[in-house]
């Protein structure tokens, strides 16, 4: 069972693009109120790490425990 009027943002981010998604639950289930598509800069995203192109510094997506 979903409950009605709840409300969650999805994020999809790629080496070309940051998308965001913002979504409702209805009785009829997920509907995606909005959506906004964000080209980012060449190098934004390398090899799975969101760099900033200037000063070389990344962190990383994907979590590890180490």
């Amino acid at each position: 069972m979903i409950a009605v009027n709840q409300t969650c943002l999805g994020i999809e981010i790629t080496e070309e693009f940051l998308v965001l998604s913002f979504l409702r639950s209805t009785e009829e289930g997920l509907m995606v109120e909005k959506t906004k598509t964000i080209t980012i800069p060449p190098k934004a995203v390398d090899k799975g790490e969101i760099t900033d192109p200037e000063d070389r510094k990344s962190t990383r997506l994907n979590s590890s425990h180490q």
